[in-house]
């Protein structure tokens, strides 16, 4: 092959290459970004006839209205009243009750209690379990929330939590540290830490019936790392690493070094 073939082979398959290599990361940091409209076609298409487990789906569904525009917001609200349709169904019973809450501010402890008699399997506890781990991980952010300012008015009489704003919170920083009441300081436990006891307590029974399910045991690490719970994520760790696949632990390993450098778990995790 003379060098002018070489080169216009080069020219033709170097855009190819970029072009793929771009696609794959625009794809892979759009479904990290969350992208509810996406989500909820998904779920539209499955007919919503029979309980699933968790996937990226699910997680793009939630992760994308925490920064909603209006048009996902409309999205969301189709899917919503799809879910009224099955409402025999746990998992998506459990999804339309945290839709409505993520939407209209309307998640209670009766609700969540209400779908007590669809619990058939442990996988159906899992997602209950989760979910009231859920609750009280944002009773505790809505309390924190409220005692810092961080509300909206939509009316005259009443005033809801700004997730936008809390979401742009840096836990850990001393800025934000200084600012939490002394009642959510270990030393002097109250309404805050129990909470916060009860959304961790919750979170860990939802991995004991779901060993398997990669889902929880990362919603748990991310949820005690911003209470800096560094014992029970070494915990955690140690008694789970070998539910969980090769490429889990991958991205595990990874996790820990970007987010809990001071564990010293690494070995375990190879």
């Amino acid at each position: 092959m003379n060098f002018r073939c070489f080169l216009l082979i080069f020219i033709l398959a170097f855009p190819y290459t970029g072009l793929t290599q771009i696609s794959a990361k625009g794809k892979y940091f759009s479904e990290r970004k969350g992208n509810v409209r996406k989500a909820v076609r998904y779920y539209l298409r499955k007919g919503l006839t029979e309980s699933q487990g968790f996937s990226c789906q699910y997680e793009s569904l939630f992760s994308g209205l925490k920064s909603y525009t209006q048009k996902d917001k409309l999205w969301a609200n189709q899917l919503l009243s799809k879910l009224y349709e099955v409402d025999s169904i746990l998992f998506f019973k459990l999804m339309r009750i945290r839709l409505e809450w993520y939407l209209k501010e309307r998640l209670v402890l009766t609700g969540l209690d209400s779908v007590q008699n669809l619990i058939k399997t442990t996988t159906d506890q899992a997602h209950y379990n989760y979910m009231k781990g859920l609750y009280y991980s944002d009773s505790y952010y809505e309390k924190l929330a409220r005692h810092m300012g961080y509300v909206k008015a939509i009316n005259a009489n009443t005033e809801i939590v700004d997730w936008k704003k809390m979401n742009t919170m840096r836990w850990g920083s001393i800025k934000i540290l200084e600012q939490i009441p002394n009642s959510i300081v270990p030393e002097r436990p109250f309404k805050y830490e129990n909470l916060k006891d009860s959304a961790i307590a919750y979170y860990k029974k939802a991995i004991e019936n779901s060993r398997s399910e990669f889902f929880y045991f990362k919603e748990i690490l991310f949820y005690l790392s911003k209470h800096n719970e560094k014992l029970l994520i070494q915990q955690l760790l140690n008694s789970n690493l070998n539910t969980y696949s090769l490429k889990e632990r991958r991205w595990l390993r990874k996790v820990v070094r970007k987010y809990f450098s001071t564990i010293n778990s690494m070995k375990a995790i190879e």
